[in-house]
Formats: C-alpha cells, sequence, structure tokens
C-alpha cells in the first residue's frame, strides 16, 4: 500500500519511494506488487529504465495468475521490449491474459487474429476478442473495432 500511496496518492508523487516499497513486496512474492514494479521499470519511474527487469517481473506476476502482467508479457514479445521479438508468443500470452478477462488482452488477442500475426488469421475470432474489449469499455478497442 505504500507504493501506491507514493506513486498514486501524494502530490507530486515521489516514484522512488513507490518503486522501493513496491520492490519490497515484489520480493515477498506479491503479485500485484510484481506487476506495478514492472511498469515502473518498463517506463523509467522512480528506476532507471530497464525492459529486460519489467519483463521478468511480469513473468513473475504471470506465474500467479496476474492476466493484466501476462498481456505485458505478451506486448513485450510483440515489440521486443527485454526479449526478442516472437509474435506467436505474444499472440499466445495476448490469448492467456484475454482468457482471463483482460481487456487489453482480448484486444492484443483479437488484433493479432484479425490481421494474422502470430497465428494464422481469423478475422471472425478477431473481431469477437476485439468487440469484448470494446464492451469492456477499452478506448482503443471502441476505436480500432472492424467493422
Amino acid at each position: 500500500m505504500l507504493g501506491y500511496i507514493y506513486g498514486y496518492d501524494v502530490t507530486p508523487p515521489d516514484f522512488k519511494k513507490a518503486a522501493c516499497w513496491f520492490e519490497k513486496a515484489a520480493e515477498q512474492g506479491h503479485r500485484d506488487a510484481q506487476l506495478k514494479l514492472g511498469f515502473y521499470y518498463q517506463q523509467g519511474r522512480g528506476v532507471r529504465q530497464n525492459y529486460k527487469t519489467a519483463f521478468n517481473l511480469f513473468t513473475q506476476a504471470a506465474a500467479q495468475g496476474h492476466a493484466t502482467a501476462m498481456y505485458n508479457i505478451g506486448d513485450a514479445f510483440e515489440n521486443g521490449f527485454g526479449v526478442e521479438k516472437d509474435e506467436k508468443q505474444a499472440f499466445g500470452w495476448y490469448r492467456k491474459s484475454a482468457e482471463l478477462g483482460d481487456k487489453w488482452g482480448m484486444f492484443g488477442a483479437g488484433r493479432l487474429l484479425f490481421c494474422g500475426i502470430g497465428t494464422p488469421p481469423n478475422q471472425e475470432e478477431g473481431r469477437r476478442w476485439i468487440n469484448k474489449a470494446a464492451k469492456a469499455g477499452l478506448p482503443e478497442a471502441i476505436k480500432w473495432r472492424p467493422h
């Protein structure tokens, strides 16, 4: 909670202190702290930007079933953030995330399915996932939605 307080509830935020507290919790296996600290490393917020460290933290949280962390692993594979680009891996992680109800995972899986990236193209299933993300309120999915 101290990580959230320093990173989101104080004005101005103290990202360095937030990262410190997220790190303490992440080391104890707290999956939400692993995810947040992963974001901090990904964005260079309160810590030196390091995509590999972010990826490792996302992997730890995903191993505990964190759907958003799974999406972030997919994003890393799709864009080569801290790992070698691998569109097939990206699709697999997006799909895992989507199946657990993450709207970003739904959007990622839908985009790749629709376009046939990392998986054989399936526009019908791609539309289904993108529409689910849009219904969940994801603005990017609402804008992108293929007709």
